[in-house]
Formats: C-alpha cells, structure tokens, sequence
C-alpha cells in the first residue's frame, strides 16, 4: 500500500525518511508465519504552486498492506527534523476520480450545487422550437 507523507521539511533527504520509516516498522510485532513488514519504495519530493511557495512531501510503497495501515496508525508521534510526520493511505486522483461529496466536509457551502448523476436532456419540443425559430 502507498503511504502519503506530507508536509515533511524541507531538509528531509530519501535516506533519512527510509532509516525512520524501517525504525517505525521494526517496533511492529511480527506474527510467526505472516509476511514481515517490509519498505518497498521512498520518495521524497517537492511541489511548487505558481506563487513559488513550495511543500515537500513523501510517498513510500509498504508490504503487506496491514503493516502499511499499522505505520499509518502509529506513526502520528514521530518526528523528523522537527516536524511531526503526517501519514495517509495515499489515493489516486485522475481526471475520472470523484470525491464522495456525502462526507466531505471542507467545503460545506458547494455541497448543494455539486450532482453526481448525468445531466437528463428533454427532447420533448426540439422539432417545434427549430421549426418556430
């Protein structure tokens, strides 16, 4: 499962976030017969808006996908250079994602003018509107 790291410093090197992330994964209890816990993939990288503000952020690939949902849920108290890490099971957002408006709750004003079902087209008249027209 990929795991989304955001807000990291600025400092943070693809390094320093691998030794913290397998120093979280190692305090997970291992159950004999289950697959370990293992740190597939780390990137660190930076976004830049146009305003030139920037944000650095990280993705890292976990195995299985429970220990992947256990670092989400105990890595909230660990820090790296300062900063308290921010972990989220990562989603991706393509031009065919779809927010659930139901329970999203930041922007509580848009929720009555936003539709999820196709527009319903009315055909009824069509002929006679042209042919008046």
């Amino acid at each position: 499962m990929d795991v989304f790291l955001s807000r990291l410093s600025y400092l943070t090197t693809p390094h320093e976030l691998e030794v913290l992330v397998h120093s979280i994964l190692t305090k997970k209890l291992h159950v004999p017969f289950t697959d370990k816990s293992e740190l597939c993939r780390c990137t660190v990288f930076e976004i830049q808006d146009s305003n030139g503000n920037t944000e650095c952020h990280g993705l890292i690939k976990i195995t299985p996908d429970t220990a992947a949902q256990w670092f989400i849920k105990n890595a909230n108290n660990e820090k790296l250079h300062g900063k308290r890490l921010l972990p989220h099971k990562y989603v991706i957002r393509d031009s065919s994602w779809k927010p659930p408006h139901e329970n999203d709750m930041r922007r509580t004003s848009l929720k009555k003018s936003i539709k999820d079902s196709e527009p319903a087209y009315i055909s009824e008249g069509m002929d006679k509107f042209r042919a008046d027209h």
